[in-house]
């Protein structure tokens, strides 16, 4: 025969139950507020590491731009660097140029200068014009060629002048180049 057992009675597992209920009560209200507190701590040291992480990427970003706008700046730099250097070789080449002509103009006015020695450029301009002036005067001289004067001997016994062996003009712009 199986043996029987008495359930307990409804009071004495009501009673057990309460007291478990209390001691849960209990132990969960100290142990839920510090796991709240807890959470709440955790959250916050989470906010604030989302916090600085955004911050960290926004200065990650700004240094980004910065450094873009740095290395746009140095490829201005650059190609400006660039431009002076052509600029530079164009004005040496210009200078070269400029050198060539002034000493072939000076040795032109003065005649070539002796072995070792080079005519100075500082009298060129004015030496040009007094150069100018006598050309000036040479071709008015020249404009008169063959215009006859009175006493010129290049007329034949019957008067008649012969313009084509005239010099008089000639020597007129000889004297006034010399």
């Amino acid at each position: 025969m199986p043996i029987r057992t008495t359930p307990a009675p409804p009071s004495r597992e009501a009673e057990i139950a309460a007291r478990l209920d209390a001691a849960e009560r209990q132990i969960e209200g100290p142990l839920y507020d510090v796991l709240v507190e807890d959470g709440r701590y955790l959250l916050a040291q989470l906010q604030q590491a989302r916090q600085e992480r955004d911050e960290a990427r926004g200065a990650e970003q700004l240094a980004m731009g910065h450094l873009r706008s740095l290395q746009e700046d140095h490829i201005g730099l650059r190609a400006r660097v660039e431009a002076f250097e052509s600029d530079i070789e164009e004005h040496e080449h210009l200078r070269e140029r400029l050198i060539f002509l002034l000493t072939g103009t000076v040795n032109a006015i003065r005649g070539l200068p002796e072995p070792m020695h080079v005519h100075g450029w500082q009298s060129l301009p004015e030496e040009a014009t007094a150069m100018k002036a006598a050309l000036q005067q040479a071709r008015e001289a020249l404009d008169h060629y063959g215009q006859h004067r009175p006493d010129c001997p290049i007329v034949d016994e019957d008067g008649n002048f012969h313009p084509v062996l005239c010099t008089c003009g000639l020597d007129a712009a000889l004297k006034a180049v010399r």
